[in-house]
């Protein structure tokens, strides 16, 4: 093991900053963030330090930080990777929580997941490991894959013209293969509401604020604090408009076999910033630009972030592929087919 690296405290936000360690900066651009919470991780494996690292993902966090830093990051189906003793420490909405390999290869991400997947009766929401060995799923192309993308998910109010560009014609490049490619109608309701009530109810029982208040970000505080507000009829409110969110994507998958969107709905923030009034000069809320991630939280399916393209400004866009429950191999076989078509790893950060 090389270390440990940067997150911001808790993972609250899907961007690298605490007090202790400060803002870890995106290896394309410094001035830049690298995403988070895994945005330490991401910026190592991008900067060349280790071939591979270990992420985890609560709503974005392995796949938010490999879009914004240039690599390849997988959220493997809920329950493959057991978490174990994770989940009787901390955090309450363990549910969401996902471990998952971030690297600059495919197939590296399968061993990966060869190694870690696997069921520990310690931990009551793990899964029996599946009959497969990815890394020799990865030898094996299949020959027709029905492709939908969405830009939107239904809800998503804006995104970046280059992202959006950049997302189309990637997604084209799977025709090559003469899979089947079209733009889908999803129509997701409450996914914030549902996320957001869900995650900051687990960090009002998780911290104790009367105690940490004084050395906690300003921004956590308030999440605590609306997590303390809401009542037992609100979180099983939420709980059942989850399951509605997954009906959803189950229908989905019963006539797709992937599902595409952008990973991220902009390009890397700049260092101090937190979030956006704007984007495409659209109104928008704080989490707007990270919504394209959390509902495959709220559903468990396996989702990647894989390096699609480069913006004018030098900076990586992220495209995600999200799979059936329990289809990770498929995830992984589009990804492997996607980067054949498309390579990147030749790509290097530039330092100075």
């Amino acid at each position: 093991m090389l270390g440990k690296t940067n997150t911001p405290t808790y993972g609250y936000w899907p961007l690298t900053k605490n007090h202790i360690f400060g803002e870890t900066y995106n290896p394309w651009d410094q001035n830049r963030n690298s995403g988070g919470s895994s945005g330490g991780a991401a910026a190592a494996v991008a900067s060349g330090l280790g071939p591979l690292a270990l992420g985890s993902d609560g709503g974005s966090s392995i796949r938010i930080p490999s879009s914004f830093c240039g690599v390849y990051g997988l959220k493997p189906t809920f329950g493959l990777i057991p978490r174990y003793p994770w989940n009787l420490h901390g955090i309450s909405f363990y549910t969401l929580d996902h471990y998952g390999p971030i690297v600059r290869y495919v197939k590296d991400a399968a061993l990966m997941l060869d190694v870690m997947a696997n069921y520990y009766d310690s931990d009551r929401l793990s899964v029996p490991k599946q009959d497969i060995q990815y890394i020799n799923a990865l030898k094996e192309k299949p020959n027709k894959i029905k492709i939908g993308y969405s830009l939107d998910l239904g809800f998503i109010k804006a995104i970046e013209p280059e992202i959006e560009k950049c997302i189309i014609e990637s997604v084209q490049k799977f025709e090559k293969l003469d899979w089947s490619v079209e733009e889908v109608k999803i129509k997701i309701k409450k996914a914030y509401k549902t996320f957001a009530l869900i995650v900051t109810s687990g960090y009002a029982c998780d911290i104790n604020l009367k105690k940490y208040r004084d050395i906690l970000e300003e921004d956590l505080v308030k999440m605590i604090e609306a997590g303390q507000s809401y009542t037992a009829v609100d979180l099983k409110r939420a709980e059942l408009q989850r399951e509605k969110i997954y009906e959803v994507f189950q229908q989905y998958f019963k006539n797709y076999d992937i599902l595409i969107t952008p990973t991220a709905a902009v390009l890397p923030l700049e260092v101090g910033k937190w979030g956006f009034d704007k984007i495409n000069n659209i109104p928008v809320s704080p989490e707007a630009w990270f919504s394209h991630c959390y509902s495959f939280n709220l559903t468990g399916n396996p989702a990647a972030s894989i390096p699609c393209g480069w913006a004018e400004v030098g900076l990586p866009i992220g495209m995600q592929i999200i799979g059936r429950r329990f289809e990770d191999s498929t995830v992984l076989q589009v990804s492997k087919a996607f980067e054949e078509i498309a390579p990147w790893q030749h790509k290097r950060p530039k330092f100075d």
